[in-house]
């Protein structure tokens, strides 16, 4: 039996219909696969939020309570610090690239204090 024609029958049930009609309409939105799983993320969350805090103040004791809302708290704050450096961390590469290029073979050429200072600041990131 020919596999084009396995192929062809294959696409014509119903959920394979749908699929291909979703598939369609995500593309009209230009939701590609990244932006398709980042929202399935958020959903995600938003239905996992309600029931974790639910399960902790019916679950958890209140002194158990106190540890996780802590260190909750910490990482709450780790983040907020996160997000302030990376916009530092680029605009601090975007500065030293502009003194910065590539010659034919690909390798990195230019100032080479600013090549320094781009080595340092990769390596804090």
């Amino acid at each position: 039996m020919d596999s084009t024609n396995q192929t062809s029958k294959a696409y014509k049930t119903p959920f394979l219909q749908l699929n291909n009609r979703l598939r369609h309409f995500l593309r009209r939105l230009e939701v590609d696969r990244a932006v398709f799983f980042g929202l399935l993320t958020r959903i995600w969350q938003i239905c996992a939020g309600p029931v974790t805090a639910i399960l902790i103040a019916t679950r958890f004791t209140p002194e158990l309570q106190g540890y996780y809302y802590t260190f909750a708290s910490l990482l709450a704050l780790q983040i907020f610090v996160e997000l302030g450096l990376g916009t530092v961390i680029i605009q601090f590469a975007s500065h030293e690239w502009s003194k910065l290029g590539f010659d034919s073979s690909g390798q990195i050429v230019g100032d080479s204090t600013a090549l320094s200072r781009l080595k340092g600041i990769a390596s804090i990131a």
